[in-house]
């Protein structure tokens, strides 16, 4: 009898046959002029600083990393051992598949809410109990409806919430890369 794969495997599985999965994942094997984002910590004579920098990789050696920054006239020489973590630019999401995948994420959740709401029986607004000629009660049941009326508009209102979110969210894509000498530092 087979079982059935369990959701990691079906993850690890899925990053493993991505191209974004099939990258360079270090330093060396990046091109130059890359676009590449870094983060860590710089140690001067005023004490210590975070940095965020994003710019193209001009050279890179086992040591440091040479990046031109837009807006700057020489190029920053970046040591490995001040970063905290190096992200290599893998492309952009085009702008539609993230507003489609929004509205269709908004519009999939407000149905799963009314569903529920048509599921779940909402609560007794009254009830009545009438006895018929043969002795049977039978009894009526009238539930609120408040709530389903606020679930039919939460379709429309999640919709639109999902739309604009895909519309504002980052096209750009990002991939972790290895830092030369940095070990098994956590990121």
């Amino acid at each position: 009898m087979m079982s059935k794969p369990s959701k990691s495997t079906v993850v690890a599985l899925f990053l493993a046959v991505s191209p974004l999965a099939t990258q360079a994942q270090t330093v060396s094997e990046l091109p130059a002029g890359a676009r590449v984002r870094i983060s860590g910590l710089e140690v001067g004579e005023r004490g210590e600083r975070l940095y965020h920098i994003e710019g193209a990789l001009a050279a890179a050696d086992s040591t440091r990393l040479v990046l031109r920054v837009d807006g700057r006239d020489r190029p920053d020489t970046l040591p490995y051992f001040t970063m905290h973590r190096l992200d290599v630019q893998r492309g952009q999401i085009p702008r539609r598949k993230l507003v489609a995948g929004g509205l269709v994420t908004g519009l999939v959740t407000g149905t799963a809410l009314w569903a529920l709401t048509m599921i779940v029986p909402g609560p007794e607004k009254s009830s009545t109990t009438i006895i018929d000629d043969d002795g049977i009660p039978h009894i009526t049941v009238e539930r609120e409806t408040g709530i389903r009326r606020f679930a039919l508009v939460g379709f429309p209102v999640l919709g639109i919430a999902g739309l604009t979110a895909g519309s504002l969210m980052n096209t750009d894509v990002w991939v972790s890369v290895a830092i030369p000498g940095v070990g098994s530092r956590s990121r």
